[in-house]
This record gives C-alpha cells, structure tokens and sequence, in this order.
C-alpha cells in the first residue's frame, strides 16, 4: 500500500487518481503507469472552466451589451443630428438676421425717399397751381388786349374801309373766329 501512495503521490502531478493508479497496477504494472494519459482531475476541471462555453445565457448577455452599444451609437447619433440641427439653425439665423438688417436699412431708405417724393410732389403741386393762377391771369390779360386791338382795328377800319391793312385785317378776324 505504501508503494501505491508513493506513486500516488510522484503522479498527483499528473492528474491521476487513486482508482486510476491502482487499475493500471493491476492491469499492466508500472510500465503501463508510467505512458498511460492522465485523466482530468475535478482541479484540472476547475482549471478548465475559467473560461466557460457560450450558453444561450451569454448570448443573451452579448445581446444585451450589443443592444446597450447600439442604443449608445443611437444615442450619439442622435445629439451629433441635434448638435449638426442646432448649427445649421444658428446658420440660418445668422443669415436671416443679416438680411433682415438689410432690409431694414432699405425699407428705412425708402420710407425717407418717400418723404423726399412727397415733399417734390407737393411743391410740384404747388408750382401747378401757381403757374395755373398765372396762366388764367395772362390768358384774362391777352383777351382783354386783344379786345382793345379789336376795338381799335374797328375804328380803323371804319375811318378807312377799302384800305389793304383793312382788307388783310378783315381776313384775319374771320380766320380766327371759325370753328
């Protein structure tokens, strides 16, 4: 029995067990001891499963890490959308506020043209009515002469009716006086 736990010991080191070192003694004597393969041990088998075999379980875990990581990418994706929104409406805000500056400056500009062609209109007005008043007066002053020059050309005419400037005068009366 000493011999056996001798050689159990030497050959713990290669994960023999008791029953496996005493069957190949029996069976086939040391020699078959010494290039017989070592069966796993349960420390060997807790050696083994540090790393375990995928189960439905871990893949679920896998699942549930890619789904977390999916959602992560959504996510950033999501605010690079929001922050990529935000810049372009700045954007937007920027050029709007300068063309609304420039709008601004051109209705201000026509508003003060328009003061301007309103002042021009009214004085042009004004011209108008002065230069109408003007015109009645010259029209009122050239019929009142050309009643005197009537006048006197009739007495002239009366005083020498056959004369030539009677004649052409006669003429020109009945010129002007057609329809």
């Amino acid at each position: 029995m000493d011999i056996f736990f001798s050689l159990y010991c030497s050959f713990k080191s290669l994960n023999l067990c008791r029953f496996d070192l005493l069957c190949c003694c029996q069976a086939g004597g040391l020699n078959t001891l010494l290039f017989m393969e070592p069966s796993p041990s349960p420390s060997a088998e807790l050696v083994s499963n540090q790393f375990p075999k995928t189960t439905d379980a871990n893949l679920k875990g896998a699942t549930r890490y890619t789904a977390a990581q999916k959602k992560r990418l959504a996510d950033k994706a999501y605010r690079e959308r929001c922050k990529e929104l935000k810049m372009n409406t700045m954007n937007k805000l920027d050029e709007l506020t300068i063309e609304n500056d420039r709008l601004r400056r051109e209705n201000d500009s026509l508003k003060n043209e328009e003061v301007l062609l309103v002042q021009t209109l009214q004085r042009q007005k004004d011209e108008m009515k002065q230069l109408e008043k003007e015109f009645g007066q010259l029209k009122g002053q050239l019929n009142s002469q050309n009643m005197v020059v009537e006048v006197l050309l009739k007495q002239l005419v009366s005083v020498s009716p056959f004369s030539s400037f009677a004649v052409c005068y006669t003429k020109l009366l009945t010129f002007y006086k057609q329809p």
